[in-house]
């Protein structure tokens, strides 16, 4: 891709940051019932340990592609 590690995991991390918006917008298309609060409530609990994952697997990127400046 010739572009820089800093440029490649910011744009790769931008898609996951509006989960708190997702959330609002579900909760306002399907209105408050138990299936949809769980789902509001369980979906941060997974996703931060996922992107916490994800953010070691970019530094291993960087690691094997990546020149160090």
């Amino acid at each position: 891709m010739k572009a820089p590690y800093p440029q490649i995991t910011a744009i790769s991390f931008t898609a996951s940051n509006d989960f708190e918006l997702a959330i609002a917008i579900t909760i306002a298309i399907l209105g408050i019932n138990p299936e949809t609060t769980f789902a509001a409530v369980i979906d941060p609990l997974v996703e931060v340990p996922v992107l916490i994952r994800l953010v070691n697997v970019a530094l291993l990127f960087k690691k094997e592609f990546f020149q160090e400046f």
